[in-house]
């Protein structure tokens, strides 16, 4: 009889244990599945919920609030960036030297690399869009924060990066 009551005891544990487990994994799925919809809903109305790209700094306006600015130190080099890409003859290569040449730094202050070149010259968000993803659709959203560049300068630029296959 003693022997029924340790098993029955022992049951209950695993029972309650595996209840935990299941209460905690129904928390999550709700977290996460609010802050999917919280995502969401942000990029939809054109907030940037990431890491301001290079050029841009992220601000905290008060305890809950943030902002992405332009950052008025690397805007300009930016700026001279894609303007200098758009002329015919300039290389990946010579854009890369460029910006090492004028210390254009990564947001942790690491020198540029060629990839990272390539990722800004991509980058809708310098002039004033980003792609939103939802339900394998993908659609460009306006942003409301300060553009760096002209629509027509980014398209030059991607009319180039195009040809070369970058």
């Amino acid at each position: 009889m003693a022997n029924n009551n340790i098993i029955n005891a022992n049951q209950a544990k695993q029972i309650h244990l595996q209840m935990q487990t299941l209460f905690i994994k129904s928390y999550l799925d709700l977290l996460r599945m609010g802050i999917c919809y919280g995502i969401k809903r942000k990029r939809s109305k054109g907030i940037w919920v990431n890491h301001a790209p290079i050029g841009y700094l992220n601000i905290r306006e008060n305890h809950y609030k943030t902002n992405i600015i332009v950052d008025k130190t690397r805007a300009h080099i930016i700026k001279k960036l894609f303007k200098e890409y758009a002329k015919p003859d300039t290389t990946i290569k010579q854009i890369v030297k460029m910006a090492k040449k004028m210390h254009l730094t990564t947001t942790r202050s690491n020198s540029v690399s060629r990839n990272t070149i390539i990722r800004m010259l991509k980058n809708k968000f310098y002039c004033g869009a980003f792609d939103n993803t939802e339900n394998n659709i993908t659609s460009e959203v306006q942003h409301h924060y300060g553009t760096i560049i002209s629509r027509d300068l980014f398209n030059q630029v991607q009319a180039k990066l195009n040809k070369c296959q970058c």
